[in-house]
């Protein structure tokens, strides 16, 4: 498995996990872990620094998570998540 796949999958992870934690929210339950704090990791495997504006273009895409309807093994994640990827990449390269 490439490094690009695995990104996108961990993307896609952190978007599944929003969509719980979104749902909990919305039944009323109070959630005490906002994420997966997989964002230091994408960015480390994307060779990419966190900068502010990474940082919020990253968890902007995942709250997109919360208006799609939660499906097994987040299937309709796929595509959010490799456009996410695809926003990161424009970011610049770690020296």
């Amino acid at each position: 498995m490439e490094i690009k796949e695995v990104v996108i999958k961990l993307i896609r992870e952190d978007m599944r996990y929003n969509q719980y934690m979104a749902l909990l929210r919305k039944l009323g339950i109070e959630v005490y872990f906002s994420d997966l704090e997989l964002s230091g990791i994408v960015a480390d495997l994307m060779g990419q620094e966190m900068t502010c504006q990474w940082i919020e273009l990253y968890f902007e895409q995942l709250s997109v998570s919360e208006l799609l309807p939660i499906k097994p093994l987040g299937k309709n994640l796929e595509k959010p998540a490799e456009e996410c990827y695809d926003l990161l990449q424009k970011f610049k390269k770690k020296d």
